[in-house]
């Protein structure tokens, strides 16, 4: 009698579920399981009890659930049975009737902060995990290679001296009954050289990693030292910024991911953008009635891309790409002509840059490199 009364429970439960609650269901579980597992099974033997699943693309983990109640106290019972691959087995208790559900576990959440020089990489603690791995590679789509060994470990986070680097990617895994489980979402930091002079002290940045939409006063915050933040007006040809009155920011602006700014500081700094990896903005890059310059960054995953005759040549109407030189708060150009790019330039992934175009086009979204 107790077999039968399981399975249907079960199966109601599964039904209901998906039809009629997903959703209040879902906010009672952490934001990184999104997805529910399709075509539940249940088996039921005089012991045991196996729960199976269809494969969550993407998926590193899953979690059950279980409640006396159909409608509510649902909490997580993954410990209580052994999982193998997309199943879920459990002895039978005596209680004679149980409701359950299952969720995916994506890819694992992880924050990254840089200070004085130093990363911080955090995360949320992984069911069963007995210890972790770092990985880390100087392109985004590069071989990540484990650096645990180089940093020390504190529970679950990690540090090291990246000092010496300009970029970096990042992700960890989790070590599970001495399985190795998926990655977890890749993260990264880009560093700038800046600077003052006996001058101005401006210097311009890129948002190369996600900054999570926070305002020009926030970004300035972060950054330290910093008094003053613009964005650049392509319809107008100008700089608009937000600046530090001491009592407030005066015409503060949201800081977009992807996109260059120009900052002032107040001492020499090396400045980190730390973050995780942003989806690339293509930039609409336009002509006007005078000049015809936009900024634009170059995608993190370009690095195909490493002089500005490179850069040209990849957008489609482009007469002139431009980098400011913050030693001597001026810009520099390379230009093309019949004989070849005059005063060509290195580039690299994540640099602001400006870009002249003699007619309106947009990048990267171009046809020509949809194979890239």
């Amino acid at each position: 009698m107790k077999k039968i009364k399981i399975f249907l429970v079960f199966f109601f439960l599964t039904l209901f579920f998906f039809a009629n609650n997903a959703e209040e269901k879902l906010t009672r579980v952490e934001n990184r399981e999104m997805q529910i597992p399709t075509n539940l099974n249940i088996q039921v033997s005089s012991s045991t009890l196996t729960i199976s699943w269809d494969t969550v693309n993407g998926a590193m983990a899953y979690k059950v659930y279980a409640s006396d109640n159909p409608e509510n106290n649902y909490i997580d019972v993954s410990n209580l049975g052994t999982f193998d691959e997309t199943s879920w087995t459990t002895t039978l208790s005596e209680e004679t009737k149980k409701f359950y559900y299952v969720t995916s576990i994506l890819k694992n959440a992880l924050d990254i902060s840089v200070e004085a020089g130093v990363v911080l990489l955090n995360w949320d603690a992984v069911p069963g995990a007995s210890s972790y791995k770092i990985y880390s590679s100087d392109e985004i789509n590069g071989v990540f290679s484990d650096v645990s060994d180089s940093g020390t470990f504190n529970g679950s986070a990690w540090v090291k001296d990246i000092s010496a680097y300009e970029l970096k990617f990042y992700y960890f895994t989790a070590i599970i009954n001495g399985s190795e489980s998926e990655t977890s979402e890749t993260v990264g930091f880009k560093k700038f050289n800046c600077q003052t002079t006996n001058d101005t002290n401006l210097n311009f940045i890129a948002t190369s990693f996600s900054q999570n939409g926070m305002l020009a006063s926030e970004f300035a915050t972060k950054i330290g030292d910093c008094d003053a933040i613009s964005k650049w007006n392509p319809e107008k040809q100008c700089w608009e910024s937000a600046n530090n009155a001491g009592y407030k920011w005066l015409n503060d602006f949201q800081i977009q991911n992807g996109y260059a700014y120009m900052i002032n500081i107040v001492e020499n700094k090396n400045i980190y953008v730390a973050g995780k990896i942003i989806q690339q903005p293509n930039y609409n890059l336009i002509t006007t009635a005078g000049t015809n310059l936009n900024s634009i960054m170059i995608p993190l995953d370009r690095n195909d891309i490493s002089t500005a005759s490179q850069l040209g040549s990849d957008i489609d109407n482009c007469e002139q790409v431009t980098k400011f030189n913050a030693s001597s708060q001026g810009w520099v150009s390379a230009d093309p002509s019949p004989f070849g790019w005059v005063g060509d330039f290195p580039v690299n992934v994540g640099m602001p840059l400006f870009i002249s175009v003699v007619s309106d086009t947009t990048w990267p979204n171009q046809s020509k490199n949809s194979n890239k």
